[in-house]
């Protein structure tokens, strides 16, 4: 069952955009229409991440506000998140709500995963809807000389950590200094996300060299660098916007 909603709802759809993206791209270059696609779907993501972002910025704005609930109620951890709470609900802040986009983008990096590793070969030809034709020649090489369908690719792994380092630091804002009343678990939080600014990068460089094909990794780059883009135009618009009341 969940192989099929997956390839119903997530493998076919992506792999027939890519593939209409492939015919109208260059000489049919698929680095061309990974990057067409990878913007198309940032551009359907954009209201879900712009909301996100939009939240994030107005918590920020929050902290202090929280930062007193936490010296006030230092002692009572069941009063604190009741009036932290209480305090978005005022606000119109949703905490949450920059979780949504990177649960949304978790299953189609999967999906995408599959599709690069699998459609590229032209093996598919059956997961294509009747109005989809596969081009005659598909290009691989991306820029010329690029296997998209390679590994160990060490210039792209380099580049797909650097990006996933400038998002990671555009989109966590740096550590605020403790405060009374801070618990454990909250300066445990703080030095994860400090210790996670680059472990994630090496991490992410390790899988894009051992694991997964260039055209994943160009997939990512172009990903991270529209997030980081779409992070400071927004930050620019909504800077001097005050918290909802």
């Amino acid at each position: 069952m969940f192989h099929f909603i997956g390839t119903t709802l997530l493998f076919r759809p992506l792999y027939n955009t890519l593939v209409l993206l492939l015919n109208i791209s260059p000489m049919a270059d698929a680095g061309v229409a990974i990057i067409l696609l990878t913007l198309l779907i940032k551009f359907i993501l954009s209201p879900f991440t712009r909301k996100a972002i939009k939240s994030q910025l107005e918590m920020r704005k929050l902290e202090p506000e929280i930062n007193k609930l936490k010296e006030k109620y230092a002692d009572n951890k069941q009063e604190l998140n009741k009036k932290t709470f209480e305090l978005y609900k005022i606000h119109k802040v949703n905490p949450f709500a920059g979780c949504l986009p990177l649960l949304i983008q978790i299953p189609i990096l999967g999906t995408l995963y599959w599709v690069f590793t699998k459609g590229l070969d032209m093996n598919q030809v059956s997961s294509l809807y009747s109005f989809v034709h596969m081009p005659a020649h598909i290009n691989i090489h991306f820029l010329g000389f690029i296997d998209l369908t390679a590994k160990k690719n060490l210039l792209f792994s380099i580049l797909v950590a650097g990006a996933q380092y400038m998002q990671f630091a555009m989109l966590t804002p740096k550590p605020a200094p403790g405060v009374a009343g801070e618990s454990m678990q909250d300066q445990m939080m703080k030095n994860m996300q400090s210790q996670m600014k680059y472990f994630l990068p090496v991490m992410i460089f390790l899988l894009a060299y051992f694991q997964v094909p260039v055209a994943v990794s160009l997939y990512w780059i172009v990903n991270n660098i529209y997030a980081v883009i779409q992070q400071k135009t927004l930050q620019k618009k909504y800077a001097n916007v005050a918290v909802i009341q």
